[in-house]
């Protein structure tokens, strides 16, 4: 009896000290949280809530934004905090977190030491109207955000990627605040983080803003509009870019052309009605995707063969294989150069006419289907007969053309591949089907010869477009080109 009474005597005082100590620990935390909230409710109060939202705050809607630390004493002057000085000690390093081999030239992808007095002054300005809206306004305000907005593509325009996209984070902030979250008024701001993300290399950022682009507008009921046009076919372009910078890459290759695919075919979808004298659809970029497809050389995984009596008397399953099929390029590509046509010839618009049935001649071409080549090139100079003599597209039968070279909805720069290259020049006769037929003797000597052998099996392999005589495919006498071949670097430096 006594050692219940003693064993229950230290029951209770186990029990009182826990009661202590959490009591203790509820003490703690609420002086804590208040130690947190009091300075910023005394800073709400002064007016003086400065936005500086972070990168992972751009999709939060309730969140509270994150309060600056409190300046030093000694502020510097106001051209220091702009980065007008050619001394810039705060911009962090903007290299890419994944090169992209091409990127649009209009927006630098480092810091300008040397601005113009223009882009100087035009900071400073934006700068002074961002602190007066901060002293006069709410620190909700759209206008804040506006200005928000005009900054950072001014930072953008001078170099300065990082502090732009802080800027533009705090812009849509205060969109989604005063506009609601699934507004519209959010897509220019996401153009420009597009814009932003492009500059850098960062393809993964900019997949997000346009993803986010087209989810807004699925949300919406308004009429919609072509603002994001140009940033889908942009960014399916890019996919095909980062497919040629790494080219028989295997299953990432694949992934990136399907990425392109479904961002091409998107715009197709939802901007087809538009008329080619505004928007030419990317029907050559898709064309291009697919035939791209079609040369993927995926591995599958292997099993060794049994004969399916005995994997039952086994009782095992049947081994599964890992087979990526390759869809039909060439239907899939003729069906969108025909939609092409179909809409040039509706509009009547001859120019586009003439390029898609060129189109459709190329990749025939492409495919060794000889006779549809020949009658697609047929109807393409007949129908050419009705433009100008002087109009660029006769230039492209009266010269042999590397194949593919569709006509696309923008300009696509040559990218350059990873693997050192060398050029070989070669002398050689091409068939009327665009196929190499015969080599000439090439005067300078190459400082390689044993290069010389692999470019012209390199050359063996490609298909270019013939001259096209009153519409009819010709053989070419002599042709003289710089073939490219992989070389060692050691080669690829010194040619």
């Amino acid at each position: 009896m006594i050692r219940k009474i003693e064993n229950a005597d230290l029951l209770l005082c186990r029990l009182a000290v826990s009661r202590a100590t959490r009591r203790l620990c509820f003490g703690v935390l609420l002086i804590s949280i208040a130690s947190v909230i009091r300075p910023v409710f005394a800073q709400q109060v002064q007016g003086a809530w400065t936005i500086d939202a972070s990168e992972s705050q751009t999709n939060a809607v309730d969140g509270e934004i994150e309060r600056p630390e409190p300046e030093p004493e000694t502020e510097p002057p106001l051209a220091s905090q702009l980065g007008v000085d050619s001394t810039v000690d705060g911009d962090k390093d903007n290299s890419p977190s994944v090169d992209l081999p091409t990127r649009e030239k209009n927006v630098p992808s480092k810091p300008i030491v040397d601005l113009t007095p223009e882009v100087s002054l035009n900071l400073e300005i934006l700068f002074k109207r961002i602190l007066e809206l901060q002293d006069s306004e709410d620190a909700f305000s759209a206008n804040l955000g506006e200005a928000y907005l005009s900054y950072g593509q001014a930072l953008m325009s001078a170099g300065r990627l990082d502090e732009a996209r802080k800027m533009f984070a705090n812009a849509l902030h205060l969109s989604k605040i005063n506009h609601g979250v699934n507004s519209l008024e959010q897509r220019p701001i996401l153009g420009a983080m597009f814009e932003l993300a492009s500059a850098k290399g960062n393809l993964e950022a900019a997949q997000d803003s346009i993803n986010r682009i087209i989810w807004l507008e699925g949300q919406s009921e308004q009429e919609r509009d072509a603002l994001a046009f140009d940033m889908v076919v942009r960014l399916g372009n890019e996919f095909i870019n980062r497919f040629e910078y790494r080219p028989n890459a295997g299953e990432a290759g694949l992934m990136y052309l399907e990425q392109a695919e479904k961002y091409l075919k998107y715009a197709i979808k939802k901007y087809e009605k538009e008329p080619l004298n505004r928007y030419v659809m990317p029907y050559g970029e898709l064309a291009l995707v697919y035939f791209l497809r079609s040369t993927i050389k995926v591995d599958t995984a292997t099993e060794r063969y049994r004969l399916p009596a005995e994997w039952q008397e086994r009782k095992l399953d049947f081994p599964q294989k890992k087979i990526i099929s390759v869809p039909n390029g060439f239907a899939n590509a003729e069906r969108y150069l025909l939609r092409y046509l179909e809409k040039a010839n509706a509009e009547g618009a001859t120019e586009h006419a003439v390029k898609a049935l060129i189109n459709l001649g190329d990749l025939s071409l492409l495919y060794s289907h000889r006779d549809s080549a020949a009658l697609y090139y047929q109807s393409a100079w007949e129908s050419a007969q009705e433009l100008p003599v002087s109009h660029q597209l006769f230039a492209s039968f009266q010269n042999p053309i590397l194949l593919p070279d569709f006509y696309y909805s923008r300009t696509r720069p040559p990218v350059e591949d990873r693997f050192p290259t060398v050029l070989v020049p070669l002398k050689f006769k091409l068939g009327k089907f665009g196929r190499v037929r015969s080599f000439g003797e090439i005067e300078e000597a190459h400082p390689y010869p044993d290069l010389i052998k692999r470019a012209k099996r390199a050359v063996k392999r490609l298909r270019y477009r013939p001259l096209i005589d009153r519409g009819h495919m010709i053989a070419s006498d002599e042709l003289s080109r710089n073939i490219k071949v992989r070389a060692p670097r050691s080669k690829s430096e010194k040619g």
